[in-house]
């Protein structure tokens, strides 16, 4: 098991562990500030891509043609530093091999639990074709208090990359806020 995926499972489980309670009447969590999304008009049609103004995100399109296995995502999630952005989190992984139950991942199990029930076009095995859509997400109040608990507060970016025979066909950049509540933690 990689060191990355043993720092999420103790991050997750972290969760079930300590109190969320707060005195503080002080929002904490994230907020989606900007996305842009960009696809390759031979395999994916975008309708919309875009953040409402509850901070939900809103994204449809369609397949073109089929999707067939391998279908490679790569993840890169960045903090915001001065002007530059510092990677802390990039993985790679087959898509089709973790819908399909021929790759195990702790994480990917663990984040997908977390979504599944707001995108439920996007989980299932290959191939893809159709029309997709994430309708409204935004994080459940608790795993916005979660994260406030363990993420430092800053802004974040998170690039999606969804590969087709090396070549990207469809890529997702989010802006996030994370407002943490690090410092403020009552643990009884």
């Amino acid at each position: 098991m990689k060191t990355i995926e043993i720092f999420f499972i103790i991050f997750f489980l972290s969760f079930s562990i300590i109190s969320a309670e707060n005195e503080i009447k002080e929002e904490f969590g994230i907020k989606f500030t900007k996305i842009d999304c960009k696809s390759d008009d031979v395999w994916v049609s975008l309708h919309h891509c875009l953040i409402t103004e509850s901070s939900a995100l809103d994204i449809a399109g369609k397949s073109l043609k089929s999707i067939t296995k391998p279908i490679d995502v790569h993840v890169i999630l960045s903090i915001k530093l001065g002007p530059i952005l510092y990677p802390i989190i990039d993985y790679k992984l087959e898509w089709c091999a973790i819908m399909s139950g021929e790759e195990k991942n702790m994480v990917v199990s663990l984040a997908i639990a977390l979504v599944r029930d707001s995108m439920p076009s996007l989980f299932h095995e290959c191939p893809y074709s159709g029309e997709y859509e994430v309708k409204n997400f935004t994080l459940d109040e608790t795993m916005n208090t979660a994260v406030s608990q363990f993420v430092p507060s800053g802004k974040y970016k998170l690039e999606v990359s969804v590969i087709k025979d090396e070549k990207s066909i469809v890529k997702v950049g989010l802006n996030m806020e994370v407002k943490s509540s690090l410092n403020n933690l009552k643990l009884d």
